[in-house]
C-alpha cells in the first residue's frame, strides 16, 4: 500500500511538473501570436478601408483634433457625404459647440446643413469610449443606413474603430484616416503610446458584457451620462 501511495504521489508530481514546463514552452509562444496579430491589425486599422463604391452617406468624426473636423467638413461641402455628426464638441476637445460655427468659417451650404440638421453636434464625449458611446446614442435615435464612416487621425483610427465597433451592430464602420498634421507621418512615440491604447481598447472590447459595463460605470461612460 505504501509503494502504491509513493507511486501515486510520484506520478502525480510528474504530471505537475509536465504541465508547469508545458505551460512555460507555450505561454511565450501565445503571448508572441497575439503580439503578431494585434500588431498587424494596428497597421492595418490605421489605412482608410477600401471605397470601391462611394463613400457612406453619414460621416461620424471623434474630435480631439481639429483636420478631422475639417475633413469631415470638407466631405460635406463636397457632397461626398449626406450627413455629418460630430462627437464631442465640447471645451477639453478644443471644439466648443458654442463656437464651432466661427471656429470653422461654417457658411453657406454647410451653414444650412448645421442649422437643418445634416450636420450635427454631440456635445458630451471627452474621450474615445465616450465618442463611441455618443455616437451610439445618436445613431439609435436618428435615421441611418446599414454602414457609416468614421473620419479621425490614421495613429488613433485603431482605437477608435475598436471602440465604435464594440458599441454598434449590425452597422458597418468604414475608416477615412486624415494624416497627421506633420510632414513625416506621426512619430515612434506617438505610434507606441497608441498602440498601447489600442490594445487596452481591443481587451475590453472583447471581454465579457458584464465587465465592459463595470469598466464604463467606472470611467464614466454609462449610458446615465451618454445617452441623455
Amino acid at each position: 500500500l505504501s509503494r502504491g501511495v509513493t507511486k501515486a504521489m510520484r506520478d502525480n508530481e510528474y504530471r505537475k511538473s509536465l504541465f508547469i514546463l508545458r505551460s512555460i514552452v507555450i505561454l511565450p509562444f501565445l503571448l508572441l501570436m497575439m503580439f503578431v496579430y494585434f500588431s498587424w491589425d494596428f497597421e492595418r486599422r490605421m489605412a482608410s478601408s477600401p471605397q470601391g463604391t462611394g463613400l457612406p452617406k453619414l460621416g461620424i468624426v471623434f474630435t480631439g483634433k481639429y483636420e478631422r473636423v475639417w475633413m469631415g467638413l470638407r466631405l460635406m461641402k463636397n457632397g461626398d457625404i449626406q450627413r455629418l455628426f460630430i462627437s464631442g464638441a465640447n471645451r477639453v476637445s478644443g471644439v466648443p459647440k458654442d463656437g464651432f460655427i466661427e471656429q470653422f468659417v461654417v457658411q453657406g451650404e454647410l451653414l444650412n446643413d448645421l442649422i437643418n440638421g445634416r450636420i450635427a453636434l454631440g456635445e458630451l464625449a471627452t474621450d474615445t469610449f465616450q465618442n463611441a458611446m455618443e455616437t451610439a446614442c445618436w445613431l439609435e435615435q436618428n435615421e441611418h443606413g446599414d454602414q457609416v464612416l468614421l473620419i479621425t487621425s490614421e495613429s488613433h483610427m485603431p482605437r477608435a474603430s475598436v471602440a465604435l465597433e464594440q458599441h454598434l451592430s449590425g452597422i458597418k464602420v468604414s475608416r477615412l484616416s486624415v494624416p497627421e498634421d506633420v510632414t513625416d507621418g506621426p512619430s515612434s512615440y506617438l505610434l507606441w503610446t497608441e498602440f498601447r491604447k489600442y490594445l487596452g481598447t481591443s481587451i475590453v472590447s472583447r471581454s465579457p458584457k458584464k465587465l465592459r459595463s463595470y469598466f464604463e460605470v467606472q470611467y464614466g461612460v454609462g449610458p446615465v451620462l451618454i445617452c441623455r
